[in-house]
């Protein structure tokens, strides 16, 4: 009598197909950063979100996270915060640094106001009156240049993860500047000008000239 046992495999154990379905810890909270980039996020505040934001589905977008796309704000002044009345704001130190969710098509002004809501939210007692709120003309915003609030994120050609710098508003100096260099081009003209009434018109060439100009350099 021959007897032959059939036995089925063993069961593999499932602790290590469990250990390697677990979730990073980045991603704990179920967040799917869908390239978001871990250096711009860390030590980074949650500003919420500029305006409506809907996803593919047309479902109300409720995570700055979630957005399509996440601009990094960055504070880049010294004293910030005392210069514009809020002193000890945790958002308006140096190097402090919040993130909005929006929309492509989302205008700049609404992710400044955003940003600025977030500012005094974030304010202390010290900055309890109205007149010691942040205002988005308070600021000014620079990515490669200065922003323009009334363009879109698009047509302004920001990125996903794009880390925008924040200053006070610099436009009197600005154009305190331009009006300097104005005023000194003008005097340049004139100084020029009175310069060529010096010589007389040379028929030929060179003659009856009693001034001789010899540039050696750009004018």
């Amino acid at each position: 009598e021959i007897r032959i046992q059939l036995g089925l495999p063993e069961e593999e154990d499932d602790d290590d197909d469990a250990n390697d379905n677990d979730a990073p810890a980045d991603d704990i909270d179920g967040d799917d950063d869908d390239g978001d980039a871990p250096a711009n996020r860390r030590g980074a505040m949650d500003a919420g979100i500029a305006g409506e934001v809907r996803d593919e589905n047309s479902v109300r977008v409720s995570r700055s996270l979630k957005c399509p796309l996440v601009l990094y704000f960055e504070c880049a002044c010294d004293d910030l915060d005392k210069t514009l009345g809020c002193p000890g704001n945790p958002v308006l130190r140096r190097g402090a640094t919040a993130y909005v969710g929006l929309d492509k098509n989302t205008k700049l002004s609404l992710v400044f106001e955003r940003y600025c809501a977030f500012v005094n939210s974030k304010a202390g007692t010290a900055a309890s009156t109205v007149g010691s709120r942040v205002k988005m003309s308070d600021l000014e915003f620079l990515h490669c240049t200065l922003l323009d609030a009334n363009q879109t994120v698009e047509a302004s050609a920001m990125m996903k993860n794009d880390r925008v710098k924040v200053y006070r508003d610099r436009s009197r100096e600005r154009s305190s500047r331009a009006e300097q260099v104005r005023q000194q081009r003008e005097s340049d003209r004139k100084y020029f000008k009175d310069l060529r009434q010096m010589l007389p018109h040379p028929s030929p060439e060179g003659m009856g000239c009693d001034v001789v100009l010899d540039c050696r350099g750009k004018v």
